[in-house]
């Protein structure tokens, strides 16, 4: 939500610190609720490619991307109501 451009909630924006093409908009009923698995896919200086990680989410929040053409995702949503491509 902090990187993000802006944090809608309702009829209002406020203005984030921008660093991520996306706005965050914080809704009335959970958006993303029970176990999530996650798959590395791409390289980065923290996970092997191929670990899996389980966890869970529980959200009223749903980002808009903006602009996915020179974003990659590092993990793959395998289950959850995470961002998809």
């Amino acid at each position: 939500m902090y990187l993000g451009e802006n944090l809608i909630v309702g009829e209002k924006s406020f203005p984030m610190v921008g660093s991520l093409p996306m706005d965050v908009v914080l809704e009335k009923k959970p958006q993303g609720h029970g176990y999530t698995i996650l798959e590395v896919r791409e390289q980065n200086p923290y996970y092997k490619i191929g670990e899996v990680f389980k966890g869970h989410e529980f959200h009223y929040s749903r980002a808009l991307i903006k602009d996915t053409r020179d974003m990659t995702f590092a993990f793959k949503v395998l289950r959850a109501m995470g961002l998809t491509e």
